[in-house]
C-alpha cells in the first residue's frame, strides 16, 4: 500500500472514533456521583427536622406511592401529625427517565394536599403552595416547610 492510502485509512478510523465517542458522551445520562448521604447532609444543616421523624420504604409507598427499589437512594423525613406539612425528599434516580413520573407525583402530592388545607389551615396551605421541588444532576430535591429555599441552596451547592 502506498503512502496516501495509509493516510486516508487513519483519517477514516479517527473520524469513526470521534463519531463514535461523540455519541457516547451525549447518550449518557448526567447523573451526579454523589450518594445521597452527601447530598442530603448540608440539607440537614440547613432544613430544621426538629419534630420529623425517618421515613421508610413502605411509608414511602404507602405515603408517596414510590418505590424506594427504583432509585439509588433516598432520604425522605416527615411529619407523623397528618396537620403538619413539612416535609423533605431527596431522591436519587437510577435513570433519568424516571424523573418526570417522580416529579408528576410529587407535584400531585402537593395540588391534593394544597386542597385538602385550603379551607381551614391557612398556614399549612401557604407552606404547600411554597414548595421546592427541583430534578438536578440524577437528584429530586422535594420540600415543604419554611426552610425549603435554604435547603435547596444546599442541596444545589452539594451536587
Amino acid at each position: 500500500m502506498n503512502k496516501d492510502v495509509l493516510i486516508k485509512i487513519g483519517e477514516a478510523v479517527c473520524v469513526i472514533l470521534l463519531a463514535v465517542f461523540i455519541v457516547f458522551i451525549s447518550s449518557t445520562d448526567d447523573i451526579s456521583d454523589k450518594t445521597v448521604k452527601q447530598v442530603a447532609k448540608p440539607v440537614v444543616k440547613v432544613y430544621d427536622t426538629e419534630g420529623l421523624i425517618s421515613i421508610g420504604k413502605k411509608q414511602l409507598k404507602k405515603q408517596l406511592k414510590l418505590d424506594a427499589d427504583s432509585f439509588d437512594g433516598y432520604y425522605y423525613y416527615a411529619s407523623e401529625s397528618v396537620m403538619d406539612v413539612r416535609e423533605v425528599l431527596i431522591i436519587k434516580l437510577k435513570d433519568m427517565a424516571d424523573a418526570d413520573a417522580v416529579l408528576s407525583v410529587l407535584e400531585s402530592r402537593v395540588s391534593e394536599k394544597t386542597t385538602l388545607f385550603d379551607g381551614y389551615a391557612p398556614e399549612a396551605s401557604a407552606l404547600l403552595k411554597s414548595h421546592v421541588l427541583v430534578s438536578e444532576s440524577g437528584f429530586i430535591y422535594y420540600a415543604v416547610g419554611e426552610d425549603a429555599s435554604e435547603g435547596l441552596e444546599a442541596f444545589k451547592s452539594s451536587l
